[in-house]
């Protein structure tokens, strides 16, 4: 399967900037989980990934001598894999939760759109992962979280039929899982 580049940067852009608007188009798209992931996620994760790898490239090359070489390339591709590995993860995680809560908060349970819905939603957070390259810069992603539980939130209706009276505590919910995910995501990698 060939990457659309071009369909992937639309996508970011339309969940970020037009969130509500966007959510109706990823409705009415007929995806499997692995269609959300190999069309849209795997390139997308790859962002935080690779931006956190050039950040602690130059934080570390920029105090030490040229010759010191303090990390093996095998280790440092291995760290970036295992950040990218937390982030895919990170949205079947969710998903998964979304789509077993979901009877719970009067929902209807489907499991590819409780992908589209966390993948989407995790977007936000990798898309602000290009500021890992400074890595003085990563407590913005915070901010980036918010904004993708806020996105997640306009979400549910749409993809899961969640009722109004019910938004805002199912969102309560998996903001509380996104952001321990965000944790244990940055407690591995940060340390990196």
């Amino acid at each position: 399967m060939q990457i659309d580049l071009n369909s992937i940067v639309a996508r970011i852009k339309n969940i970020l900037m037009d969130p509500n608007q966007e959510w109706e188009v990823i409705r009415r798209e007929e995806l499997t989980v692995a269609e959300v992931y190999t069309r849209y996620l795997f390139a997308a994760a790859a962002v935080p990934a690779l931006a956190h790898f050039v950040g602690q490239i130059i934080s570390v090359y920029s105090t030490l001598p040229i010759a010191q070489i303090p990390i093996g390339i095998s280790k440092a591709v291995g760290l970036v894999a295992l950040y990218y590995a937390l982030w895919l993860g990170s949205v079947y995680v969710t998903a998964f939760l979304i789509n077993q809560l979901a009877q719970t908060f009067r929902s209807t349970p489907n499991l590819a759109n409780a992908v589209k819905l966390a993948g989407f939603a995790w977007v936000a957070v990798w898309a602000a992962g290009i500021l890992l390259v400074v890595p003085m810069l990563r407590q913005l992603l915070v901010l980036a979280l918010f904004y993708a539980i806020y996105i997640l939130h306009l979400g549910l209706p749409k993809l899961m039929g969640t009722p109004q009276d019910k938004t805002i505590p199912f969102t309560i919910v998996i903001a509380l899982t996104m952001f321990l995910l965000f944790i244990i995501t940055g407690a591995f990698c940060g340390s990196l």
